[in-house]
């Protein structure tokens, strides 16, 4: 099967999206399906080998922008868009596209939605000449519900189904000040013209189905699956470590993890803290805001901070820690740094809400707590650090658990599965 996968990339910084749809081409690729990773608006940024390195970016990000905030831009030729659209460029623009936050993106948000009624039409359609003189695909996927505003137009051009995923953009959608209830509505409108909808977790399929009145029983399910690749049991008798990786923002419950450090600490815990992931620009002052309360506490010497590391270093930094915990406050629709820890051989404490229990009581591996509970927290951390046989016994399930069921290859038997019914289905 062929398979154009279209996906929105970050020019500069690791997003779950990213590293998720590069390991799915990645291991569909694995089971012998041509299967490309198309970038738009910036440069994908992925965990290893990016299977988009060679493709050009479609949608540049620099012109998206332009053509939304001055009017001028959405008439001038093409060849003033290409200049705009060169990689080393996108990788500029890369570097501040964290300082961004959603609320200043609902004016451009609605029209990219609004496909080729939108500002973006000369970008779209120079999109649509780019997919139409590659070989026919047999489906095209897209990466998220925020690009559903292309659905109709590729299906127009290319006469072929088109399939949108459904991962964590719902919180991207709550978040606009501007024009929220208008980009609900479209992409409603949006996902119901798609040929099919896959989401990450029936909780995120459950979410999408009640915010824009489509059917649950129309959305595929599809977990998210790692590389598994590379990751090793963790040093079960070095010191006592407690670790995060995502990124790191208040959302992901950063302030609430450093005041369950601190009451370790204060129990008598000789416990370190190492906080870890992606850190955008805009996120630097919440990050300087926790590491004040630590000094404060006189524990900033116990505590480091380790930002936007490669996949190798990421595994290493996993390799150390005890305990693994993200308590994020908002509801994940699927967690997959969890994944990440379990691979490693790490037990995890986490929220009991989103899709964490979906996905961590099939895994194993993982004390789930009351969300935004910080006694709670404390005690399920206090309790695996004060415990090693329990802990190493929840790690090893963890890592079976993934190994057994969230890889990248179970992922990718999943995706073409679905996929190749709706092939069928339309070409009935």
């Amino acid at each position: 099967m062929r398979v154009l996968h279209l996906t929105a990339g970050t020019g500069s910084w690791h997003c779950g999206t990213c590293i998720r749809d590069n390991a799915l081409v990645r291991a569909m690729r694995a089971l012998h399906h041509d299967a490309d990773l198309i970038p738009m608006y910036l440069p994908i940024v992925g965990d290893g080998v990016t299977c988009s390195a060679d493709e050009p970016v479609l949608i540049g990000g620099v012109n998206a922008y332009l053509q939304q905030e001055v009017p001028l831009f959405r008439v001038v030729p093409r060849w003033m868009d290409a200049v705009l659209a060169t990689r080393p460029l996108l990788a500029l623009a890369g570097r501040f596209s964290g300082s961004t936050r959603p609320e200043s993106l609902g004016a451009m948000t609605v029209s990219m939605l609004e496909g080729l009624a939108g500002n973006q039409r000369k970008e779209v359609e120079r999109l649509l000449d780019a997919l139409e003189s590659r070989p026919r695909p047999d489906v095209v996927v897209l990466s998220n519900s925020l690009l559903v505003g292309l659905a109709g137009p590729i299906r127009d051009r290319l006469d072929v189904p088109v399939v949108s995923t459904v991962q964590g953009e719902l919180h991207f959608l709550d978040a606009l000040d501007e024009g929220r209830e208008e980009a609900w509505t479209l992409t409603a409108q949006g996902l119901a013209a798609c040929d099919a909808r896959i989401a990450v977790s029936a909780f995120a399929a459950r979410e999408m189905a009640r915010r824009t009145g489509l059917d649950v029983g129309t959305f595929d399910v599809v977990h998210n699956g790692i590389d598994v690749a590379g990751y090793a049991e963790p040093e079960r008798m070095g010191p006592l470590v407690l670790g995060f990786f995502a990124r790191m923002y208040a959302p992901k419950g950063i302030d609430l993890l450093v005041e369950a450090f601190l009451n370790l600490r204060e129990r008598g815990h000789d416990v370190t803290l190492k906080m870890g992931g992606t850190l955008n620009p805009g996120d630097r002052p919440e990050v300087e805001r926790v590491r004040a309360r630590l000094q404060e506490a006189g524990a900033l010497q116990h505590a480091s901070f380790q930002a936007n590391l490669s996949a190798a270093e990421k595994r290493a930094f996993l390799r150390d820690v005890s305990v693994f915990c993200v308590p994020s406050a908002k509801d994940e629709t699927f967690g997959q740094y969890n994944l990440e820890a379990l691979a490693a051989g790490v037990p995890v404490v986490a929220p009991r809400r989103g899709a964490l229990p979906e996905v961590l009581t099939r895994t194993g591996g993982a004390v789930l707590v009351p969300p935004g509970d910080l006694g709670a927290l404390v005690e399920a951390i206090d309790g695996l650090l004060t415990d090693p046989v329990r802990r190493a016994a929840l790690g090893e399930a963890g890592r079976r658990g993934v190994h057994g069921g969230y890889t990248a290859a179970h992922m990718a038997q999943a995706e073409v599965a679905v996929l190749s019914r709706v092939v069928r289905r339309v070409a009935a």
